[in-house]
């Protein structure tokens, strides 16, 4: 949560028994050696001084485990290897099969890439006048606690960033903002209480019901609202958690228009984690025991309905393909069911948005339906449904053969939609509208439609 980590700054995954390295964390230590690649594998790891640990078929944590060096002893894990050097036996794959040793010095690893981050997008509307975007990318709610108690005071915050990012927008003097929520996979509760202040004045945010039936309201902390403009939040099935609490109060307070999947991912329960080494005391026992990670309380909306199992519900649906796959909170065994307890009083900010919402689908229907990258999303969609839902594989090498390139060009495709049109090389480019995937680009025009559809009720 602190976006930070002590390590050598790569992302591993397990393949085959091997231990591969999926990408580098840029700045961080490995990418500035630059030896280690994504594609490698790593068969061993030894510690300064020490001899090398055989890694071939053990699990990626405790691969983890070696690579970061020495632990600590606390739930937040924190890692006293800062300066320490790694050896790591690796399998280029540009080598010939032996073996190639890399030595890395640790060093803390700043995840920038997880950061919020905000860009002013333009466009013209159908008038020609030119229309302001401000785009908020947040993949996760994030604080560093540590900073925080200790009375940093530029300790690292969601809520902060976005606070910069918003008097950003304002000097850039924008017409709305979108808050994409998409794949963030939540993170600090009170982080998303925050977040969701500086769109508001006050109230409530969302209700926490703990296993003794007891219910407690999180509200706003300050009366100050720090953007009052129009806003637009994009949420898919990835959405989850604390992104659910936030997506949940803006649609209860109708402070904004929710775009994006059917429903969100439906993760609505609190997880505590206990310490078991903790409690041993009590026996005069002291050895590492481990933890214990169980469902303690329940998240709960302003409107009374629980965010856990069917998420939120957006005002308007766009084509994706995370919509057609079995994602969320209800596709885990034995999860707890959707319910739901009183609601609370709060604020309405725009008492017409749903009487708006009919005439923001039909807009957005109409363009969908020109739309060139939303027909190729289609057209993938339909792919993978297809091959989804057989339940027969052929045997004959060329007919499999046949079927891999389908299934292939398909994820191409959508990894070229998705991935290649928002990695653009220039900051002109990342202003423009056309320059970016469709999701956001179909947002940005629900937007403006929102904001002349307001303009025409007065």
């Amino acid at each position: 949560m602190s976006l930070s980590l002590e390590g050598i700054g790569a992302t591993l995954s397990s393949e085959d028994g091997y231990t591969k390295v999926v990408q580098l964390v840029p700045g961080g230590p490995a990418a500035k050696d630059g030896r280690l690649q994504a594609g490698d594998k790593i068969i061993a790891v030894a510690q300064e001084g020490e001899a090398p640990v055989d890694i071939i078929d053990m699990s990626v944590s405790n691969v983890v485990k070696l690579i970061r060096g020495k632990e600590g002893i606390t739930f937040n894990t924190e890692y006293a290897s800062e300066g320490t050097k790694v050896v790591l036996s690796v399998l280029t794959k540009k080598g010939a099969g032996v073996p190639e040793s890399i030595e890395i010095t640790r060093a803390k690893v700043e995840l920038k890439e997880s950061e919020a981050a905000g860009v002013v997008k333009m466009i013209k509307t159908p008038d020609g006048k030119e229309f302001k975007a401000g785009i908020i990318t947040l993949p996760r709610f994030y604080i560093d606690f540590k900073a925080a108690a200790q009375g940093d005071p530029n300790y690292k915050s969601s809520t902060r960033d976005i606070k910069k990012i918003l008097e950003k927008f304002a000097i850039a003097k924008v017409d709305g903002v979108i808050m994409d929520l998409r794949f963030n996979g939540g993170g600090s509760l009170a982080e998303a209480i925050t977040l969701t202040g500086l769109f508001i004045k006050d109230g409530p945010i969302v209700q926490v019901r703990a296993y003794n039936r007891n219910v407690v309201v999180k509200n706003d902390p300050d009366s100050a609202i720090d953007y009052a403009g129009p806003l637009v939040v994009l949420t898919n099935k990835m959405t989850s958690s604390a992104a659910e609490i936030f997506a949940g109060a803006i649609k209860d307070y109708k402070r904004g228009i929710l775009v994006g999947d059917t429903r969100t991912y439906g993760k609505g329960t609190v997880l505590e984690v206990v310490e078991l080494s903790n409690l041993l005391r009590y026996v005069n026992q002291e050895f590492p025991a481990g933890s214990l990670k169980f469902e303690s309380a329940v998240f709960y909306r302003i409107n009374g309905s629980s965010t856990q199992e069917l998420g939120i519900t957006p005002d308007l649906v766009l084509p994706s393909m995370t919509e057609h796959m079995e994602i969320g909170e209800m596709y885990s065994d034995n999860h707890l069911p959707w319910d739901s307890i009183n609601n609370v009083n709060h604020d309405i900010y725009d008492e017409n948005l749903d009487k708006y919402i009919e005439d923001l689908k039909k807009a957005s229907s109409s363009r969908i339906g020109e739309s060139t990258d939303f027909r190729r999303i289609q057209e993938n969609i339909e792919l993978y449904q297809k091959y989804k839902d057989r339940k027969s594989v052929s045997l004959n090498e060329k007919v499999r053969w046949a079927e891999y390139k389908q299934e292939k060009k398909a994820a191409d495709a959508q990894e070229k939609v998705y991935g290649e049109m928002s990695e653009t090389n220039s900051e002109e480019d990342k202003k423009d509208i056309n320059a970016t995937d469709p999701v956001i680009k179909e947002a940005v025009f629900v937007l403006n439609d929102y904001i002349e559809i307001k303009k025409s009720q007065k």
